[in-house]
């Protein structure tokens, strides 16, 4: 026993080691315990590290089909708002809206790792380039018919220009015919 009446485990007791040793090997096992604990810490900080990466991952994936909603959202309405109106200036902001979906799209290509996020975007990126061939197809059919309707309207004005001259001389033969 003790002085203070307890009993000390035999490893504890160092009898035949003089201080410096025990200081010496107290502060070997304050390194071993610290050397543990901080292994300990950077098993943990690489499993924040990767969950953080994770997220950041995420977060970016979900910016990116946000752009691609926003976008989509914007060139469906300017299309069917050019559809609608039939002017000029509507087609090209829908052109514009088309164009900025189709880097969108692009972008989320390139900036998904995940493999089903990528076959979603890829089979988004079918559909719209089928999309955006139709309304080219509207596009054509719109400009065209303008066009045609244009030219008709500029001939038929031209004979109406010209049937007012035409009057005169056309009532002076028919005076002399009669």
């Amino acid at each position: 026993m003790g002085m203070s009446g307890r009993v000390w485990p035999q490893w504890l007791k160092f009898p035949t080691l003089r201080i410096r040793a025990k200081v010496l090997a107290g502060f070997a096992a304050v390194l071993a315990i610290s050397a543990a604990s901080m292994g300990i810490a950077y098993l943990g900080f690489e499993r924040v590290s990767a969950g953080v990466a994770t997220y950041r991952s995420s977060v970016s994936e979900a910016d990116l089909a946000r752009n691609i909603d926003r976008e989509l959202i914007s060139y469906q309405a300017l299309a069917r708002y050019y559809v609608v109106t039939g002017k000029e200036d509507d087609a090209t902001a829908a052109l514009a809206a088309e164009a900025r979906l189709k880097a969108a799209i692009d972008q989320s290509m390139k900036g998904t790792s995940n493999p089903a996020g990528l076959d979603q975007i890829t089979h988004l990126a079918r559909e719209f380039k089928a999309f955006s061939k139709i309304f080219a197809d509207i596009l054509k059919v719109k400009r065209d018919s303008a066009l045609v309707a244009q030219n008709q309207l500029t001939r038929g004005a031209n004979m109406l220009r010209y049937k007012p001259d035409d009057l005169p001389s056309n009532a002076n033969e028919l005076s002399r015919a009669a």
